[in-house]
């Protein structure tokens, strides 16, 4: 299929849908092209445009049989084409009354179907009304030729004959549910690894067979061997070989399988969440619009200049600072931009002009919402803030410009006396702040008095994909995003030891005092009994005061495609949302600046200690590694050993127990016998084959016991067994504490940092 031969998928859009579709996107084309006009001389691609968009308009309403809309278009239609001929002129009066003429269209196809289709019958007199509002001005003739020299007329038969690329239309609950299985395609392409990897070592088990084979053959060579035996052993090397050769093969094929598979898969993955990104211009489409109206209704002239409005940003971005950026518009007019007369006095050109800039870089969207006015006066809104109780004459004299002008954003405060429609009203540049920084953005004013003020914001593009930190706190991933994460600190721990042994609760960073606590004070997990001899310390917040946290790994950068919590859930203190990472387990996203407030009323109830690096509170609690396919199971064990004061960690298959005992080490390891990925036999396997975990003790539980008994030890190998169906709490502890004592024995325990 040609690009020209791309079709829309519009399934599930009933008429009327397809039909306020049709009718927003050309009104939108319809007033930024006859807005355009007004301050330059139109061409004739712009007289194309604008009856372009009526005729498709038109088109539309006869299919629905849209009666008053067709009579409202077939006038603005007469009028543009006489406008085109000069005719008539198409001043600052004619388009007002155009664009009013395109509201009356946008609020009929706001209506229900039935009330669309007898619009015409209901509302005659409004018709007759506008309609006559549009002969009035033909019947003028006063204006002379509007088109420069040599523009022709474009004939009305000729309207609509050049189709734009159609878009694909598709409900967002599909698009979603599209993103969640790119997403599930893309953790499985990386679970493949996990296959291959253990294919790689049934590889070098191989390779150790074929040796032994070899050193079975060289001692044959001196022993005394019959035909027969001879012949079963060269059989035995010809097929150890074949089987040698075919492995690698397979393995070279899968390899390269992999890598295609998990590049195919990204590349879906990314294709699908650009699919939920936008253009800026979508946004701002009627903002032209409005900074005219607005301008002419407070008596001034405002032009407004945008660049980088081809920027993709994602869909739910857009939607939720829409308000915001259109406050912060509507502010500009009405307290910078100052009247006619004002600035004829001041020098200044007559028109205001505002400035819209768009640009993104590193995954965030840059926004730049600057005018041409007065500014701010620096002095006056210092007293403004004393009369408040803001702040007191000290405190004032004591903050620079950048920190005088966050006062503007302070909920209740207005720098104006009376009220008006517009502002005065001690709301809106609050409740910017508040939605922007709801997107994990910051904004920030500006002002140059005399020249004008600038609000300089920084967004996300995407509040669906995150890029984020990952760290391990209590055994567990965490994510924190990078928007949010001030340095990453690595600090000797005697730097954070004092003399007298007290407790350290803050450090400096960068000038700033940052509140200080281990990451597992704050989420409420037990603190380590053993400290490295450098901590790894994220300091996050975006702005002072910083809270510093002690984690005990970093694990690296990734991009994470977002999930809600479930409902069931609740509220999980200092967690926004959650992420699937490539292996399949998942991990919790940290809302930094709730966790950060947390923290510090957790510092004023004294509920979270003061961290304390050089503590020595007695040997390293037994650790744990508990391995179970079944949260509930998971969680239930966890809970009965960290009362019993062992630290536990969790995992859900095979694969990432052995993956843990490789690079930890334990002092017990409890696993479910059928355990996905690498069951808990083969799991028992592979223990037994290293030295460092030969004697490591092992729990095997298992659906039922044909032996009858809860538990048994199986001779030396410090294996016992237990029934899952009728799980018992008390014996379960008792289990435990025989097998870790069984450990010490045989000399598994020993003191690790932590």
């Amino acid at each position: 299929m040609s690009e020209d031969d791309k079709t829309e998928d519009l399934s599930g859009y009933s008429m009327l849908e397809l039909f306020r579709m049709e009718v927003t996107t050309q009104l939108a084309a319809f007033s930024r092209h006859l807005l355009a006009m007004e301050h330059a001389a139109p061409n004739s691609a712009d007289w194309e445009a604008l009856l372009r968009a009526l005729h498709s308009i038109k088109g539309a309403a006869r299919m629905v049989q849209a009666g008053a809309v067709v009579r409202i278009v077939h006038g603005l239609e007469e009028f543009l084409l006489a406008a085109q001929r000069g005719e008539v002129a198409l001043d600052a009066r004619a388009i007002d009354l155009l664009l009013v003429q395109g509201d009356a269209i946008q609020h009929i196809v706001g209506h229900d179907e039935q009330q669309i289709l007898a619009w015409e019958q209901t509302h005659e007199t409004e018709l007759a009304q506008l309609q006559e509002q549009l002969e009035r001005l033909l019947q003028r003739g006063d204006a002379g030729p509007v088109a420069g020299d040599g523009v022709s007329v474009v004939p009305e038969g000729e309207i609509g004959k050049r189709v734009a690329e159609s878009e694909l239309r598709i409900h967002t609950s599909r698009l979603d549910r599209i993103l969640g299985l790119a997403s599930g395609v893309l953790v499985e392409s990386h679970r493949f690894r996990s296959h291959l990897d253990r294919l790689g070592q049934m590889k070098q088990l191989h390779f150790a067979l074929v040796a032994e084979l070899d050193r079975l053959r060289q001692c044959a060579a001196t022993a005394r061997l019959d035909e027969a035996a001879r012949g079963h052993l060269q059989r035995l090397e010809r097929l150890a070989a074949d089987c040698r050769q075919q492995f690698a093969d397979l393995l070279a094929e899968l390899e390269a399988f992999d890598r295609r598979s998990v590049t195919l898969n990204e590349q879906l993955h990314q294709e699908v969440l650009s699919s939920r990104m936008r253009p800026f211009a979508d946004l701002v489409a009627g903002l032209p619009r409005l900074v005219r109206d607005l301008g002419r209704q407070l008596g001034k002239e405002v032009r407004l200049e945008m660049q980088g409005t081809e920027t993709l940003v994602e869909r739910d971005v857009l939607e939720r600072i829409d308000v915001s950026l259109k406050h912060l518009i509507q502010n500009a007019i009405d307290h910078g931009i100052e009247p006619p007369d004002v600035r004829r006095a001041m020098g200044k050109p007559p028109w205001g002009t505002l400035r819209l800039e768009v640009s993104q870089g590193a995954g965030m969207l840059f926004l730049l919402v600057a005018d041409d006015g007065a500014g701010v006066d620096l002095a006056a809104l210092g007293e403004r803030l004393v009369q408040q109780g803001l702040c007191s004459p000290e405190e004032l004299l004591r903050l620079d410009e950048m920190a005088l002008l966050d006062y503007l954003f302070v909920p209740g405060f207005s720098s104006r006396d009376e009220a008006t429609h517009y502002s005065g009203r001690g709301i809106g540049l609050d409740v910017v702040r508040e939605t922007i920084e709801s997107l994990r953005g910051s904004i920030h004013a500006a002002t140059d008095p005399g020249q004008g003020t600038r609000f300089q914001i920084l967004l996300p593009l995407s509040v669906s994909v995150l890029r984020a930190l990952q760290v391990r706190i209590a055994g567990e991933p965490y994510a924190f995003p990078l928007a949010d994460i001030h340095r990453l600190l690595r600090v000797p721990a005697r730097v954070l030891c004092r003399p007298d042994g007290g407790n350290v609760d803050s450090i400096e960073v960068d000038g700033e005092p940052a509140r200080l606590c281990h990451a597992c004070s704050a989420f409420g997990r037990p603190l380590p009994r053993h400290f490295d001899d450098e901590l790894v310390v994220l300091v996050i917040g975006r702005q002072p005061p910083y809270t510093a946290l002690v984690v005990e790994q970093v694990l690296g950068e990734q991009e994470l495609a977002l999930s809600s919590l479930e409902p069931l859930l609740g509220e999980l203190a200092g967690i926004s949302a959650a992420a699937l990472l490539e292996d399949g387990s998942v991990t919790l996203v940290v809302d930094c600046d709730r966790l950060g407030q947390l923290i510090a009323e957790g510092f004023e109830r004294g509920e979270i200690p003061a961290f304390m690096p050089c503590r020595q509170d007695g040997p390293a609690r037994p650790r744990v590694l508990v391995a179970d396919e079944s949260m509930t199971a998971r969680v239930l064990q966890k809970n009965l050993l960290e009362a019993q004061g062992y630290e536990v960690i969790l995992v859900a298959d095979g694969a990432h127990a052995r993956r843990a005992l490789e690079a930890q080490t334990f002092d017990l390891l409890v696993c479910d016998e059928d355990l996905p990925e690498m069951g808990g036999r083969e799991l028992l396997g592979w223990l037994r084959t290293r030295e460092a975990t030969t004697h490591l003790p092992v729990i095997l539980l298992r659906d039922s016991d044909p032996g009858g008994e809860s538990r048994v030890a199986v001779d030396e190998a410090a294996v016992w067994h237990m029934d899952k169906t009728d799980f018992d709490a008390q014996g379960f502890i008792t289990t435990v504490a025989g097998a870790l004592q069984q450990g010490v024995r045989h000399g598994e325990r020993h003191d690790r940092p932590q």
